[in-house]
């Protein structure tokens, strides 16, 4: 299908065209393990989140718990009940209802899905179950109430739970599986040029915006360049309205303008160390003390100091790994460098991460004297392979599902499919279950967060990277490009300012 475009820029209030660096492994929510900014804004979730991270109802009207006990030791059976919003629709203008968000759960959760991120709503009575073929999907527990209510039944009281109906994976879906691709975002999808742009327009149903047409931006077009310095190039020229992610080595250049902002993200960046160093604390300690973390800062153009956490100051103050190469304070003698190390990082955003890398393979090898090799892999390989084989040594950039330190910590347990430097620690897995509990007082909550993430740097475990902002570039003709803490971009909003 061919899109005459000059025409295209003269609809209701133009097109927006956003720089994708890597294009989406699917547009189905249910089949992705990592979000992105297209199906960001083809679904809407019971739940969202606003610009300071505030919970706000999207396709729910209201949510509201029952974890009253019935006496001072013992609960009810915990029940979170969401009422959805009136008259919704999907973007062929059918009815968005109970039941219908009903059957996208039982999708989501279904053992022949193979939903990557299922695990968000193991919480309910007996989804894992279900997700694992062991019992019926009349056996789980969520059921339509009336005033297109609907009830989910815990096993346990989750002080998180409401967040995990506002994450992007769980979305309600129709008719995917006939290959469909119906909206309840802003957006509707319009043409997907494999390997070259994603074209949306927007949805007349969405309960926001719907048919107005009031200097809303009507189409957006995300262009897939997997070189961001060409990326930077075309936005230079026009030919892109959004950067967001602008390689550090640009920002000197382009900070003082009115279209660059910095976006302060709600990231956990670490250097892991795979099951290879497990039972080499000296290494790992070796490694992290062998990092210029002031040095780092600079290359990175920072503002937050790596080797400290990215973490918000409240969860944990002031647990950062101290600067051994500027106070000198290294073990002597060092150990000997195991042959078998690498360093493993990912090609996304190349120019940031290949530079990072080689930066640290150098500290290393001044510092330290050891040869660390490294090794750059394309970004869903790296994934797959830190699944299965992690290497010994590779970063990781942990965006929490939920903008609580139970999201960040419960990762790093027994069981969790994204503890990829595959720790097993009874101390942490009975932390993490206490902060889960309802009946655990937001005081202790916030002493165990600490204790938490304090044992994983101090044990070396990690090396984190300290706080993480991005550099973006928006196009002054525009607002209302939100972009928030998770990394998430709403452009429900979105218009052509004025003139």
């Amino acid at each position: 299908m061919k899109l005459n475009f000059k025409k295209i820029l003269l609809y209701g209030g133009g097109i927006f065209v956003i720089h994708l660096q890597n294009e989406p492994a699917s547009l189905d929510p249910h089949r992705l393990r990592l979000t992105n900014f297209v199906t960001q804004n083809l679904y809407r979730n019971l739940y969202r989140y606003d610009n300071q991270m505030n919970l706000v109802p999207d396709l729910a009207e209201s949510c509201t718990t029952d974890f009253k006990n019935k006496s001072a030791k013992t609960f009810q059976t915990p029940k979170v009940t969401c009422t959805l919003r009136k008259n919704l629709k999907w973007s062929d203008g059918s009815p968005l209802n109970a039941e219908s968000v009903l059957q996208s759960y039982q999708r989501f959760l279904a053992s022949t899905s193979k939903s990557p991120r299922a695990d968000i709503l193991f919480p309910v009575v007996n989804a894992e179950k279900y997700f694992k073929g062991e019992v019926d999907w009349k056996n789980v527990g969520i059921q339509i109430g009336k005033n297109e209510s609907i009830t989910f039944t815990l096993n346990r009281p989750d002080p998180d739970f409401i967040h995990r109906l506002a994450s992007p994976f769980n979305v309600p879906v129709k008719d995917l599986n006939s290959g469909k691709l119906l909206s309840s975002g802003p957006f509707q999808l319009e043409v997907w040029k494999p390997e070259e742009s994603i074209l949306l327009n927007r949805n007349k149903n969405d309960y926001v915006t719907g048919s107005s047409t009031d200097a809303t931006v009507q189409k957006v077009q995300f262009k897939v360049v997997d070189e961001s310095v060409l990326a930077l190039r075309m936005y230079e020229k026009g030919k892109i309205d959004f950067l967001p992610l602008l390689p550090t080595l640009f920002i000197p250049r382009w900070k003082s303008r009115a279209d660059f902002s910095r976006v302060t993200l709600l990231r956990f960046d670490y250097l892991g160390f795979g099951p290879q160093l497990k039972d080499h604390k000296t290494v790992r300690e070796t490694l992290a003390a062998g990092i210029d973390y002031d040095g780092f800062q600079k290359i990175l153009f920072a503002d937050g100091k790596p080797g400290c956490l990215g973490t918000p100051d409240a969860w944990a103050p002031g647990v950062c790994i101290p600067n051994s190469i500027k106070n000198r304070q290294f073990q002597k003698p060092l150990p000997e460098m195991p042959k078998f190390l690498e360093y493993v990082y990912s090609q996304y955003a190349i120019e940031d991460l290949k530079r990072s890398a080689e930066w640290i393979q150098h500290s290393w090898k001044k510092n330290l004297g050891w040869n660390v090799k490294l090794r750059g892999m394309e970004n869903r390989v790296l994934l797959s392979t830190l699944k299965t084989n992690p290497p010994p040594i590779f970063r990781r950039a942990l965006t929490p599902e939920r903008p609580t330190c139970l999201s960040v910590l419960e990762v790093f347990t027994s069981n969790h499919p994204d503890n990829l430097i595959q720790l097993k620690s009874v101390e942490l897995d009975s932390w993490v279950q206490q902060m889960g509990l309802i009946e655990t007082t937001e005081q202790d909550r916030s002493e165990l967060c600490r204790r938490g993430l304090s044992f994983l740097v101090e044990e070396r475990y990690i090396v984190p990277l300290g706080p993480m902002s991005f550099a973006v570039l928006l196009n002054p003709d525009f607002e209302n490009a939100d972009l928030n803490s998770l990394y998430q971009l709403d452009l429900t909003n979105l218009k052509r300012k004025s003139r």
